[in-house]
């Protein structure tokens, strides 16, 4: 049978009839829209409703449900407390709104329905005749509080409804309506639409939909209520708008910061500051002073095909409410995630995935690496370790390595727990690059490291090397996922859960986790992803798609000249070190 009346608690007065349903279906997955970009659907309807079977396999509703997409979920929420008998959704024809409302209140009171009104439809005539109304409201909580769902059309509304065992009626006249179970619900899901990525134009299934819906919708929780930026380099100000160009959001990410805090005042609003630069202690009590909260900001974990100090922008980023991932002192949204996440076995999957496309295009934080197979002979029964150097002023050795503070000390620990290793010290490249602090003299690291490397691939050291050695370095979460052995001797994030070897401790970390899982967390829940050419919200998959396409990372004046003069600092640094050793 074409219906299962007996499943729905639908009163005998309203008149249900087992006529095939209409093909006029919502595709109900969407991206959602922003100011500085066109968003295309991610699917349209391929066959009728009426030519597709029911499905007993009701497993992709539970997606909807568990990740809550579908419809404009950027919609005002409906307080939680309040729930009505029946709802009666009008796409654009109020006429036929009207006529669903009387026949819905031959069977309940009026005063237990709502109506909801597409974009397009007049709310005039329901405002005379006293109808409740609401329009651009969240659709998931809304039909967990009715009990039964008329509509004019298989709209967002019906779907869901049907998604969340609710009665589905759908009709236009005064006649019979007809029902939308849950097993045609999800035949016109998997079946039905014709699913396409937006971001290669190729087809996709229902899943992959999902997934790209629950990226977009993550990232729009993560961004909503931003206001203001503060601290943004110039460089950097196009990429972030575009990040937070969601549904809900007034952001401004430049000007004068006591405007930028007005502005988040005046909009009930947070500012979010980048980790590095933050504002002046006059801002923070003027924001004070509004309520206004700061959240930080900083780059991602796989951020773009080029260094921050080149004037790279970046492409993934992390927004963190609670403190940042670096800073050990105190939880970060980050840690959070990884001490209270019940990680399901498809975010596990993904994250194998992730993992594997990780390896094979040998990707890494700043783009996909060359020479991913280094040559360095080893001493036959040593130990190799890599060293990886940091930023010595960086905030992550700040705030992350309480008690050993640069890399000549790092390299000093390392040789004092491992006398007969093979150390390998790797320059960090900011400060190669000149544009950073923290350069030790070749034959200063000599004393402790066995050969210094510049250039090449991380990826390739780490592939060479048994061991990484690291204070907080983000090369030792790389050579986790890599299935290497790594040592802290600070608190970086990825320590403390069971997976490395530390000569600190934090108290706060008490769970065990396997690699998946911290990937999961760290590349999938926490940081949002920017599209370099669509400029839509995306996962981890589509940004390392285009690292591995050369032609979008052609370098910028800017950088150009950035590079210039970091070469320039380079030569002047070693002219003045000649001078010394020539006066001494």
């Amino acid at each position: 049978m074409f219906f299962f009346k007996d499943l729905f608690v639908v009163s005998d007065l309203i008149e249900i009839t087992d006529t095939p349903l209409t093909g006029n279906m919502t595709v109900l997955l969407v991206l959602p829209p922003g100011r500085r970009r066109s968003t295309p659907a991610l699917g349209c309807p391929k066959v009728d409703l009426r030519d597709l079977a029911p499905s007993s396999d009701l497993s992709p509703l539970a997606l909807l449900r568990r990740y809550k997409v579908g419809g404009r979920y950027w919609g005002t929420a409906l307080p939680s407390d309040v729930s009505y008998e029946f709802a009666v959704s009008v796409h654009n024809d109020a006429e036929a709104g009207l006529r669903l409302w009387r026949h819905a209140i031959k069977s309940y009171p009026a005063g237990q329905g709502l109506v909801v009104l597409g974009a397009s439809c007049d709310a005039q005539p329901f405002t005379l005749r006293g109808i409740p109304w609401v329009r651009d409201v969240e659709p998931h909580g809304l039909v967990q509080s009715v009990s039964v769902i008329l509509s004019d059309t298989g709209d967002d509304f019906a779907v869901l409804g049907a998604a969340y065992g609710r009665s589905v009626l759908i009709g236009q006249t005064d006649g019979p309506l007809q029902v939308l179970t849950p097993e045609y619900a999800t035949a016109w899901l998997v079946s039905g639409v014709e699913w396409q990525n937006p971001f290669d134009g190729r087809s996709m299934t229902f899943g992959m939909a999902v997934e790209m819906a629950t990226d977009a919708r993550r990232a729009w929780l993560r961004f909503q209520g931003i206001a203001g930026c503060l601290g943004i380099a110039w460089w950097k100000r196009d990429c972030m708008a575009r990040f937070l160009d969601l549904p809900g959001n007034n952001v401004r990410v430049s000007g004068d910061p006591r405007r930028i805090v007005r502005h988040a005042i005046e909009v009930a609003g947070d500012i979010a500051v980048w980790t590095s630069r933050p504002p002046k202690r006059g801002i923070r009590q003027y924001a004070r002073t509004g309520n206004v909260s700061f959240c930080l900001i900083e780059d991602g974990f796989l951020r773009s095909a080029g260094l921050g100090s080149d004037l790279f922008p970046p492409f993934s980023i992390v927004m963190d409410r609670r403190g940042i991932y670096f800073d050990a002192s105190k939880e970060s949204d980050l840690e959070h995630i990884l001490q209270t996440t019940t990680f399901d076995p498809e975010i596990i999957k993904r994250a194998r995935r992730l993992i594997d496309a990780m390896i094979a295009g040998h990707v890494t934080k700043y783009g996909i690496e060359s020479s991913p197979n280094l040559h360095i002979p080893i001493p036959p029964g040593k130990t190799s370790i890599l060293v990886p150097g940091q930023v010595a002023d960086d905030l992550s050795v700040r705030l992350g390595s309480p008690e050993i503070k640069g890399n000549l000390e790092l390299l000093k620990a390392v040789r004092r727990h491992n006398a007969e290793a093979f150390i390998i010290f790797r320059p960090h490249p900011d400060v190669d690059a000149g544009h950073r602090a923290g350069q030790i003299p070749d034959r200063v690291a000599l004393q402790y490291a066995d050969r210094v490397v510049r250039g090449g691939s991380m990826a390739g050291l780490i592939n060479l090397a048994d061991e990484i050695h690291t204070m907080t370095s983000l090369a030792g979460f790389e050579a986790l996922i890599r299935g290497k052995s790594v040592v802290t001797y600070g608190l970086p994030f990825y320590a403390g859960w069971g997976l490395t070897i530390d000569h600190l401790k934090c108290s706060r970390r008490n769970r065990k986790l396997c690699i998946e899982e911290l990937a999961a967390g760290t590349l999938l829940l926490y940081p949002a992803y920017l599209d370099p050419v669509t400029s839509l919200p995306c996962g981890p998959e589509v940004l390392i798609k285009r690292l591995l396409d050369p032609t979008l990372w052609t370098p910028r004046f800017s950088t150009r000249v950035r590079r210039y003069q970091g070469r320039l600092r380079r030569q002047f640094g070693k002219a003045l070190m000649y001078i010394r050793r020539q006066a001494s």
